[in-house]
């Protein structure tokens, strides 16, 4: 019989895309960086839920990596994700 895993995690699609985008990225090189498979990234980005080890690569990835101030901007300018101040 199948049993669902309890260990599953819904993250913030909208927020992982925003986290992407600030730090210049795409899907393919978070899941690189994240040693995730691009489906993986696809997934989550499509509002899918995922394992807690995954969503703590991706977590860990994104850490390593600063965001690029500028784009940080640019990103809430024209309205890619909430505000700084929503967050």
């Amino acid at each position: 019989m199948y049993e669902p895993d309890c260990n599953l995690i819904l993250i913030s699609s909208a927020e992982l895309r925003r986290q992407v985008n600030v730090r210049g990225w795409d899907q393919r090189i978070l899941a690189r960086e994240a040693g995730v498979s691009e489906a993986t990234v696809s997934r989550v980005l499509a509002g899918h839920p995922i394992r807690g080890l995954t969503a703590l690569r991706m977590v860990q990835a994104l850490r390593r990596n600063p965001v690029i101030p500028e784009l940080v901007q640019l990103v809430e300018d024209r309205g890619v994700g909430p505000s700084r101040n929503e967050l």
